[in-house]
């Protein structure tokens, strides 16, 4: 069995090294890069009017990153509202966030609110905090992100009558580095020899699709698939896939999953 590990670069080695040291073998073809997006004017105006929301969320180290340094060019942090609540999907985010803050003025952080526990650091248990549960018809609400990131999570809330104004802040792009280094493994690999993907969110499905496309490697493999909402629109896009869906994506819950496979 070969396990292709499709995590981003700088999120793929830890991954790749607890695999490697439980007997597995690796191929890392990382799926994602992510690239700075230009905000557009509406994005700009929202916010440069940031004062107006009662809650942030902030989905990712990386829209923090780019969210917080655009910020920065327009209003003077010092003189932000203390009424943001500011809510991130997980710890590392939180601490980057934190980081980040630090640099860029020497007032304190604010406080982040996130979900605690590992395996609630999602869209449902971002939508489980006291917090986004209590937002209300007339309420606003941003959300960085990347393009297409956090949907089930805009959706549910807009569905309440929130004003929810999404901030793309950067963009999902297949690596031209992979499409390269995937020509050469497939030279090389062994058609009787079990292939499992690891499948973290739609885009990369899209990419793997793309990355795949005339050959018949996309209907052959296994799935490894975070969260049954992504495995759904990849058996309707695609049906007959052999998919196994993972809570998480933490090595101790995919070495189980593919030695459970085994």
């Amino acid at each position: 069995m070969q396990f292709i590990n499709t995590r981003p670069d700088q999120r793929a080695k830890t991954l790749s090294l607890f695999l490697r040291q439980h007997g597995v073998a690796v191929i890392e073809l990382p799926l994602l890069t992510l690239v700075e997006k230009p905000l557009t004017v509406a994005e700009r105006a929202v916010l440069q009017t940031i004062d107006r929301y009662q809650v942030v969320v902030l989905v990712s180290e990386a829209a923090v990153k780019y969210g917080l340094a655009r910020l920065a060019t327009l209003i003077k942090l010092t003189e932000l509202s203390k009424k943001i609540t500011w809510v991130a999907v997980g710890d590392k985010t939180a601490n980057y966030f934190h980081q980040t803050w630090q640099q860029l003025t020497e007032l304190p952080a604010p406080t982040i609110i996130f979900p605690d526990e590992k395996r609630a650091q999602n869209n449902e248990g971002l939508l489980n905090l006291p917090i986004i549960q209590a937002l209300d018809k007339g309420d606003y609400l941003q959300i960085w992100r990347g393009i297409g990131g956090r949907e089930l999570l805009a959706d549910t809330l807009t569905a309440k009558g929130v004003q929810v104004h999404l901030l793309n802040l950067y963009q999902r792009v297949l690596p031209s580095a992979t499409t390269q280094a995937f020509a050469v493994w497939r030279q090389t690999q062994s058609e009787n020899q079990p292939v499992v993907v690891l499948i973290s969110s739609l885009t990369a499905w899209q990419n793997w699709q793309q990355l795949t496309s005339g050959t018949e490697m996309a209907t052959s493999c296994y799935y490894l698939v975070l969260q049954s909402r992504i495995a759904e629109q990849m058996l309707l896009q695609q049906a007959n896939l052999n998919i196994t869906i993972i809570p998480d994506l933490m090595p101790e819950t995919i070495l189980h999953a593919l030695t459970t496979r085994q």
